[in-house]
């Protein structure tokens, strides 16, 4: 795990909450949008804590896993519930950027005219575990979000100012009316310059 120089091993503890959700989950079980299952998911979400060569991280998106223009694949919501686990405990610089890049093109999709109904048991999602309509999907990845808001907008504002207008993304599509997301939306569109 990466520590802060002068940390206290609080990586450590970051990386004990991750893994405990990444235990969570039979990813081997569950459909992935890149055509097989998600088992691989686990040394990606690994590596991406754990790297310390952020040019590495830069070739190891997650959103072609996640999502594509046939919906979400069923394991973006247990996705999203590492991601934010993550997000919680606070994470190396280039992770903060790949994880809100990939809660960003979710709510996105989510918030397209026509959005497909399919989505998780659509083509690309074949296999075990590919069950579940795109939208309940969505449904459930904008409510983990809504409850991870808070590490949402901090590591929004601890970031680049690109990682702030990935967070203002995630708030924009999800919560367009909700008043605690219009707040944090304002003021990380300040730190991204919108």
């Amino acid at each position: 795990m990466v520590d802060e120089p002068g940390g206290t091993g609080r990586a450590l503890e970051i990386g004990a909450a991750v893994r405990a959700e990444l235990g969570r989950t039979d990813w081997s079980g569950t459909a992935c949008r890149c055509g097989g299952t998600a088992g691989h998911l686990v040394p990606l979400f690994e590596a991406l804590l754990e790297v310390e060569e952020p040019g590495r991280l830069r070739m190891t998106p997650l959103v072609p896993h996640l999502v594509d223009r046939d919906g979400p694949a069923a394991c973006a919501v247990p996705a999203v519930r590492v991601m934010l686990v993550a997000l919680a405990g606070g994470v190396p610089g280039m992770a903060r950027t790949v994880f809100l890049d990939a809660l960003a093109d979710l709510a996105r999709f989510s918030a397209e005219p026509g959005a497909s109904e399919s989505g998780a048991s659509g083509p690309g999602a074949s296999g075990p575990g590919a069950s579940g309509s795109g939208r309940a999907v969505h449904a459930e990845c904008r409510e983990l979000a809504r409850r991870g808001l808070g590490s949402i907008l901090r590591e929004g504002l601890a970031g680049t100012p690109g990682d702030a207008a990935r967070a203002a993304a995630v708030c924009e599509a999800y919560w367009p009316g909700d008043a605690d997301a219009a707040d944090a939306w304002v003021r990380l569109a300040e730190r991204a310059g919108l």
